[in-house]
Parts: C-alpha cells; structure tokens; sequence
C-alpha cells in the first residue's frame, strides 16, 4: 500500500469518527479519551506519536479509535507529502475534539 493510499484511509477513518462522535452515534470509551488526552499533550511527531500508541492500555486496543491511530505511524513519517499531511491535521483535529 503507498503512502498516498494509506494516508486517504486514515483521513477517512478519521473523519468517519469525527462525524460519528458529532452526530452522536460514536462515544469514545473512558480508555480511548485516555489515550487522546495523552495525544493532545504529545508533541505530534512519529517518535511521540509511537511512544503513546505502544503504552496504550489492552481496553483502548479493542476499541475503535485504535484503529484509525495505527497505520497513522506510516502517516506521521511522510508527513510533509500532502495527502499525509491532510491526514495528519485530521487526526489532530480527531484527538483534540475527544481530549476536550
């Protein structure tokens, strides 16, 4: 799978959720907003972003936000390439509407 591919799933994946969380037919688990909250306050970068998805909790990892998270660590690599980036923002955008 490119970059390309990978990063428009994970921006769809993310927008999904954001849109599901806003129409209210999505809420995060305690563990998932854990685990935003600890994203929110994370420099965003792959180095930080690996580190708090390798100290998520076994809860958050049989939730759904884990899902959209994972492959985002390809994501974070090639950040600067626009889909990537696009991806990136959407995430950020995801992990600070939960943190709030």
């Amino acid at each position: 799978m490119t970059i390309v591919v990978m990063a428009e799933a994970v921006e769809r994946d993310a927008c999904t959720l954001l849109a599901e969380y806003d129409a209210g037919s999505w809420e995060p688990s305690e563990a998932e907003r854990v685990l935003a909250d600890g994203l929110a306050r994370s420099p965003w970068d792959g180095p930080a972003f690996r580190a708090v998805l390798r100290d998520a909790t076994y809860d958050v990892r049989q939730d759904r936000l884990i899902d959209v998270l994972d492959p985002a660590v390809a994501v974070f690599e090639n950040a600067g390439a626009g889909p990537a980036r696009l991806a990136v923002l959407t995430l950020r955008r995801l992990g600070d509407t939960l943190a709030d």
